[in-house]
């Protein structure tokens, strides 16, 4: 991933100057063919790029949507991305990322006891929650969604959807967590459009 440097000696508290980029608007897939480019690997790589930022880093762009990812038009053979208007970023606290890991493998070992207590011990859902009824609520939520192969499961909605089940419980997320969930959807459908069968999990 490419940010384009700042001119800091150019740049006022109102108008920010940043390098020139040439690149591909990353939903260009026309132009994309063109340069040769390969789509699985370019979708791929972004979906490393964006989790790489998360869990690696520790630093996230947040605004990912079509409008601020091009994808460089420089060494075709290994694709990659250049990101503009890094106004929005986020980063976890170190318990959000360890949280959010464990919550993604119990996820997709479809172990919803386990979920219910990460959702519990994190305090995503009041101390007060009855772990089987919060279990209960997020079988019944995750399953059918399960039922796809994985392939076809798009993870930034399945995000939607546990958020919303466990609003009963009284979901409280902090606000860098809705960044990374908002900066998911984008990824994920962005990645989708570039390489249809992209795999997200």
């Amino acid at each position: 991933l490419y940010i384009p440097e700042v001119y800091w000696d150019l740049t006022t508290s109102k108008v920010m100057v940043l390098e020139k980029i040439d690149g591909i608007p990353c939903t260009d897939i026309v132009q994309i063919d063109k340069y040769g480019i390969n789509k699985k690997e370019l979708a791929e790589n972004g979906v490393m790029i964006f989790l790489n930022q998360v869990f690696r880093d520790n630093f996230f762009h947040a605004d990912m949507h079509p409008g601020n990812i091009f994808v460089s038009k420089t060494n075709v053979t290994q694709p990659s991305y250049i990101a503009i208007d890094c106004a929005i970023v986020g980063s976890l606290s170190r318990d959000d990322q360890y949280n959010l890991a464990r919550m993604l493998q119990a996820t997709l070992k479809q172990d919803y006891y386990k979920l219910s207590e990460l959702f519990i011990g994190a305090g995503w859902v009041s101390s007060q929650t009855n772990n089987a009824d919060l279990e209960q609520t997020l079988r019944a939520t995750c399953e059918p969604i399960f039922e796809k192969p994985l392939s076809e499961i798009e993870f930034g909605n399945l995000l939607l959807y546990l958020f919303d089940s466990t609003r009963q419980f009284g979901l409280s997320v902090q606000p860098s967590l809705i960044l990374l969930q908002k900066t998911l959807i984008h990824i994920e459908g962005m990645g989708r459009e570039i390489y249809a069968d992209l795999d997200f999990w």
